[in-house]
C-alpha cells in the first residue's frame, strides 16, 4: 500500500494487486471514523478479505492511553 499526498489533507491510496486479509477497527465517536468507513468500502469494492469492527465509544488514539482503562 502506498499513501500519496496531494495536499496536506488529501491522500490517495494505491494498492498492489494482492492485499492481505485486513482487520479494521474504529469507534463512532472518533473524529476520523468516516475515513474508516471509506477505507473499508474501498477494500470491499476490490473484493478484499475484510473484517470491520466498530464500537460506539473510544475516541481517537485510545489504544495509546497510559491508563489501564477499557474504551
Amino acid at each position: 500500500m502506498k499513501l500519496t499526498s496531494v495536499n496536506k489533507k488529501t491522500f490517495f491510496i494505491i494498492f498492489s494487486i494482492s492485499v492481505s486479509p485486513t482487520f479494521i477497527f474504529g469507534t463512532k465517536d472518533d473524529i476520523y471514523f468516516n475515513s474508516t468507513l471509506i477505507f473499508a468500502k474501498y477494500l470491499k469494492e476490490l473484493n478484499c478479505n475484510l473484517k470491520l469492527q466498530t464500537l460506539i465509544y473510544g475516541d481517537h488514539g485510545y489504544g495509546l492511553r497510559k491508563e489501564d482503562v477499557a474504551a
